[in-house]
């Protein structure tokens, strides 16, 4: 097996993972040899020095295929090893006679660009982020009186924005994929966006997802819908269909220009800074209710928690019975 730490990097959390006598990066490279193990052979070109300079990134590639390979799923192996870098991420072969590519991305706390024309664009840094959070902005949930989580505070909504923000870039990735004359997607496929909790502090996604009805929230659509949860137990309304990057909209994710491409979005909070208990059990995959190509049904059921979503008059169910 290629060793994964056997370059100099710049960035210090790859360093501290590669030397660190430590028991919290001692535990974490333990982590990553392991997955790598299991992924190397469908590693892309120069992954070990993309992960030495973006260690979270690439992580998160990893840990997606790994998922996928735990689920007995047909990862390409010749895909990865293709010459042009051009291309989504990771392909899985066959699922029902059709191919399923899955771009990856994580969030950022912050988002910056050095041209002049790019700032109106750019995602806000993210504020405060290790302040401890408040029930300030909570939104009445129709049942105690206040939903589970800080549905309402400036904290999740910068959430939100990020993960907006970074399923448009996906998208024009994969409209980008599909017009390219070798490329071998086409509308016909299945395509997941996988969003990983990258950067962000890990306990400001678990103050402010609680359970699968704050997850759902995060990519239904229109403001004054009732989001439903199926069994009665949580309820909210949607407070707003679009975020601002610097006074730039960005639209929830389903909602996007060219969203009805995207099959599905895998989502953890999974981080190298998570605690060790939040490494398993975490992902979360939710069906477009607009898409083109759905899913087929349990795919991913053996490793992700399932989220459905389906329109009935001025509400969005929470994982509808059929």
């Amino acid at each position: 097996m290629a060793d994964l730490f056997q370059l100099t990097s710049k960035d210090s959390f790859y360093m501290e993972l590669m030397n660190s006598e430590d028991p919290f990066f001692k535990e974490r490279r333990k982590h990553v040899e392991k997955l790598w193990d299991h992924f190397q052979k469908y590693a892309e070109k120069g992954f070990i020095k993309n992960f030495a300079n973006k260690p979270m990134q690439r992580y998160w590639e990893m840990a997606i295929g790994c998922l996928v390979l735990d689920c007995q799923l047909k990862l390409s192996s010749n895909w990865t090893k293709r010459p042009s870098p051009e291309g989504l991420d990771l392909l899985v072969e066959d699922v029902e006679g059709k191919r399923l590519w899955i771009e990856c991305v994580t969030c950022g706390t912050s988002e910056w660009d050095t041209k002049e024309e790019n700032q109106k664009n750019l995602v806000p840094t993210l504020e405060n982020y290790n302040e401890k959070l408040t029930f300030e902005d909570s939104i009445d949930d129709g049942l105690t009186g206040k939903h589970s989580s800080y549905v309402g505070g400036q904290h999740l909504k910068q959430l939100k924005l990020r993960i907006a923000n970074s399923f448009s870039e996906k998208i024009k990735q994969i409209q980008k994929c599909i017009n390219l004359p070798k490329n071998p997607a086409c509308q016909d496929d299945y395509f997941i966006i996988a969003i990983g909790g990258g950067e962000i502090p890990t306990h400001i996604w678990h103050d402010n997802l609680a359970n699968e009805t704050d997850i759902a929230s995060l990519f239904a659509p229109q403001k004054g819908l009732r989001l439903i949860a199926l069994d009665g137990t949580s309820e909210l309304e949607i407070e707003e269909n679009t975020f601002k990057a610097n006074n730039s909209p960005v639209e929830k994710p389903f909602e996007q220009n060219g969203s009805d491409q995207v099959s599905a979005v895998l989502f953890s909070t999974r981080t190298l800074n998570s605690n060790s208990y939040h490494w398993q059990y975490d992902f979360y995959l939710i069906n477009n209710y607009n898409a083109k190509n759905p899913l087929p049904e349990d795919l991913f059921k053996s490793q992700c928690k399932q989220i459905n979503l389906k329109r009935k008059g001025s509400s969005l169910i929470l994982n509808p019975s059929k």
